[in-house]
């Protein structure tokens, strides 16, 4: 991983967090009192942001899933079907390390599939947060995905038709999620950081591709 270094200043307060080769000059101003801690704490803000515009991809196999009707939680797939396989089920999303403190505001989030099959078949989605401020990895547990709290919020979209197997477009862009987004952080236990989980049901049929494909939804 990238190495980190932290200078903690004479009140026991963090005055600052980067990469070992770029403390000594922050390090001065920290010992000889002239640091300004308002505006690094800016600095830093500005380039979360940067980095959350970037994307955030899922990162880890077990950290998307389908809940068949049965409550049977299937993680070792290539693909992720929107939502009918054989049955309806229920898919879930976990994305980590969101960058996002309770104050922020949120104006517009999404979640960007990558089209695995082409599916024409008329589709419609609910998507809903996981109420909770930091949620747990999926399990292969039973109805590991239904017995999680959702968000009151929910998003409806209706996709379009997916054609092309590799497109990443418009088509494959959700609606924006930032209402979802902004009910989970300002909850008591959110913390920059945590993570954050999306369940969405509904009928019709689309083919996204998984973690495990190497996709980077």
């Amino acid at each position: 991983g990238i190495p980190t270094s932290f200078i903690v200043g004479k009140t026991g307060q963090i005055e600052w967090i980067g990469h070992p080769m770029g403390m000594d000059e922050p390090l001065e101003a920290v010992v000889t009192d002239s640091w300004d801690r308002e505006k690094f704490k800016a600095e830093l803000k500005m380039q979360e942001e940067f980095d959350l515009r970037r994307g955030i991809p899922v990162g880890h196999a077990n950290d998307d899933a389908e809940e068949d009707e049965t409550g049977k939680v299937s993680l070792g797939s290539g693909e992720l079907e929107l939502t009918v396989d054989g049955s309806v089920q229920l898919l879930g999303l976990r994305f980590t390390n969101i960058g996002l403190d309770r104050d922020s505001v949120i104006r517009g989030a999404y979640i960007q599939f990558t089209c695995d099959e082409p599916s024409v078949r008329p589709t419609s989605l609910i998507i809903a947060a996981e109420d909770t401020g930091d949620a747990d990895r999926f399990s292969s547990d039973h109805h590991d995905l239904s017995s999680r709290t959702q968000t009151r919020a929910e998003v409806g979209w209706n996709p379009k038709p997916w054609l092309i197997p590799g497109a990443t477009a418009s088509a494959q862009r959700t609606p924006n999620l930032a209402p979802l987004i902004q009910s989970v952080i300002r909850r008591d236990d959110w913390d920059a950081g945590n993570s954050l989980a999306f369940l969405i049901s509904g009928s019709g049929r689309r083919i996204a591709a998984a973690y495990r494909s190497g996709s980077k939804n």
